[in-house]
């Protein structure tokens, strides 16, 4: 004998029906997603998504310890750079410790990323007001190594010194950080705050949420990025060993320090994002919080050129600020 299922029973079944075909669409799209990789990653081997003339012999780039410290026996890894100024050819100019300023991009990102956009971008701007702009490519990113073992924010800053120290910049200078490179622009800062004019610290990524939530999101997406434009050597395995690595909890100490310095802090983030950049600024309570109406991340270089050149001028404002704050102290 057959009895009717109960209300609840239905739904429960309904709900189960819908969770089970969620999961099944979602495992679908990952299969595509993944599969788009290969294929993408197949025509960049053959040459077809390379870029021309991206031999090393046309970049700058310094090798520097993969750790912190003077042993020689360390291994040692290739870190590409580029610097943007007033003289010398876009990408490889002149650098001018005096007025400068040091871009960290993001997770999947590139060193290029502060050129994108109109008008050559944020970095064109800076250079207009007087600014030289040095941007790096973290290690796993662009055309850095990507060394075979596991590489998190303290290999990062790691890069980070030894790359300024190689380069002899000894002056006070600006940092941007976009997304993870908010942190690493932050442990730096908190570490040499006497070598830090000010942060400008745009979109950072979460920091107290556990971060495994958004893990594949982030994998998938920088190897999206790579493998579409091609030209460097951000593997999957570099980049999920990163993620692997990223830990919310890295950010109390840097913002506990920066708390409690003099150093000008500002936080940028877009209006439907505000969370993360709300946990900083409140972290750092001198700090100044720009949003960005109606923005995604990376402002300066997307959405309308009306967006585009408002958070170009903020950038510089803020930067101005800071240049004033030090000259008083």
């Amino acid at each position: 004998r057959s009895f009717p299922l109960c209300p609840d029973a239905t739904s429960r079944c309904q709900v189960m029906l819908v969770t089970c075909l969620y999961l099944a669409s979602y495992t679908l799209l990952l299969c595509g997603f993944l599969g788009l990789l290969r294929f993408l990653d197949a025509l960049r081997k053959r040459g077809v998504l390379m870029p021309p003339d991206r031999s090393r012999r046309t970049m700058r780039g310094v090798r520097v310890p993969l750790y912190e410290q003077e042993d020689p026996h360390v291994e040692h890894v290739f870190v590409h750079y580029m610097v943007f100024s007033a003289e010398g050819p876009w990408g490889q100019g002149t650098l001018d410790s005096k007025h400068l300023v040091v871009f960290i991009h993001g997770l999947g990102g590139l060193a290029d990323q502060i050129t994108w956009g109109a008008d050559g971008g944020l970095a064109q701007r800076l250079v207009n007001s007087g600014y030289t702009v040095l941007a790096l490519d973290l290690l796993g990113h662009g055309h850095s190594d990507s060394p075979d073992v596991e590489v998190g924010p303290d290999e990062f800053l790691a890069q980070i010194v030894s790359l300024l120290q190689r380069l002899d910049v000894s002056e006070p200078f600006h940092m941007i950080g976009f997304s993870m490179g908010c942190l690493l622009a932050s442990m730096y800062a908190a570490k040499f705050p006497s070598l830090v004019k000010g942060l400008v610290l745009d979109s950072p990524f979460s920091c107290h949420l556990p971060l495994h939530t958004v893990q594949p999101v982030a994998v998938l997406y920088g190897s999206l990025i790579q493998a579409f434009f091609g030209g460097g050597n951000c593997h999957s395995r570099a980049l999920y060993n990163t993620v692997l690595h990223l830990d919310g909890r890295r950010w109390e100490p840097a913002l506990v320090s920066l708390n409690n310095s003099a150093l000008p802090v500002s936080v940028m983030a877009c209006s439907p994002m505000l969370s993360n950049a709300w946990s900083v600024h409140r972290a750092v309570r001198r700090s100044h919080l720009f949003v960005v109406p109606f923005g995604i991340g990376a402002s300066w270089a997307r959405g309308s050129s009306e967006i585009q050149r408002s958070v170009r001028d903020q950038i510089l404002s803020l930067l101005g600020k800071s240049e004033e704050h030090s000259h008083t102290e």
